[in-house]
């Protein structure tokens, strides 16, 4: 079982009220409740989704976040620039950029 690439930024970007046993116990949860191989960001409660998003203070952070949110996503579910950019709406160019700008090896920056 692994977790996508957006599901670890969620959780990277979670601000866990209940610290780690909050933590431990969603994973459990998962891994109970989860037939894929994969943990995408379907199969997460929408407090954890969103809160990267809610976090950011001003509007071009959450613009930004948003964005983040979107091409990860995208990505995540493509795998490919050319694909992202269609899904997307944007040229393959800007698609790479932005992928290169929030992705590493195909893992979210946490930056």
């Amino acid at each position: 079982m692994k977790l996508s690439p957006l599901v670890l930024h969620a959780f990277y970007e979670y601000d866990w009220p209940g610290n780690v046993r909050e933590l431990e116990n969603l994973i459990e949860r998962l891994l109970i409740t989860t037939d894929s191989d994969e943990i995408t960001m379907d199969q997460l409660p929408s407090m954890i989704k969103t809160g990267s998003i809610a976090q950011a203070v001003t509007l071009p952070e959450k613009l930004e976040q948003l964005e983040r949110f979107l091409v990860a996503e995208a990505y995540d579910q493509y795998g490919s620039s050319y694909k992202v950019a269609e899904s997307l709406g944007i040229s393959q160019s800007s698609a790479m950029r932005k992928i290169q700008k929030y992705l590493r090896d195909g893992r979210m920056k946490v930056d």
